[in-house]
């Protein structure tokens, strides 16, 4: 059975906004166009969830497709309730997060055969269904590379120190650290003790008894 929408959406631009964030190759957003992206997403999702959820419940309480399309629902819901984090990397997170419920809710409603805007240059208004209530439902939101790992680069080689020989001194009978070059290493001045520490003291006597009062403050490093 498939149920068609009132109102076609276009899914292909709302696609590719999610391909901002959700690239293999894609570079960190500006703090501005970033939050351009938050509210579009929110948009994008505000307009899918009554669809979806509209298709779905028009299908058979039998039809496979229609609890991974709810349950999606759900979560979109869940997700549009949260709030980002302060930090830079929090809200991109949180952007990603409502762009792939827009991928998962866009597929939902592929699947379901609901109808969406076609690109320039292609005629029909129902998308067809890849899968009938019969089959397994095979689309799942999909997982996206995290950010992080797009950034990422080898480590530089590192230098292999060669270790320092400890020998034993004969006239002092200590040990004495040596170097590849067999001289000795030169020993660092220890860190000294510091300490600083101010004291206070008060007295008064307005009553003819003397009453006196102390108050100390020091660190040591």
């Amino acid at each position: 059975m498939t149920v068609n929408t009132s109102l076609p959406l276009d899914a292909v631009t709302m696609r590719a906004t999610t391909a901002r964030l959700l690239a293999d190759d894609c570079e960190l957003p500006t703090a501005d166009e970033l939050s351009d992206l938050t509210l579009l997403y929110r948009g994008h999702l505000m307009l899918l969830i009554p669809e979806v959820e509209k298709v779905a419940c028009g299908r058979p309480e039998a039809d496979r497709l229609k609890p991974g399309a709810l349950a999606g629902v759900t979560e979109a819901r869940t997700r549009l309730g949260l709030e980002a984090g302060p930090t830079m990397p929090a809200q991109v997170a949180h952007a990603q997060r409502l762009a792939r419920s827009v991928i998962c809710l866009l597929d939902h409603l592929e699947n379901l055969g609901a109808r969406q805007a076609q690109p320039p240059g292609r005629r029909g208004g129902a998308v067809p269904s890849k899968t009938d209530g019969n089959e397994e439902d095979l689309v799942n939101e999909p997982t996206a590379v995290p950010f992080g790992l797009t950034r990422m680069r080898p480590f530089p080689d590192a230098v292999v120190l060669v270790p320092a020989t400890v020998v034993l001194d004969p006239k002092t009978q200590t040990g004495r650290w040596l170097g590849p070059d067999g001289l000795d290493i030169p020993e660092l001045d220890r860190h000294k003790r510091s300490e600083t520490s101010k004291e206070t003291r008060t007295k008064t006597s307005l009553d003819g008894n003397p009453d006196e009062g102390g108050d100390q403050q020091g660190d040591s490093d």
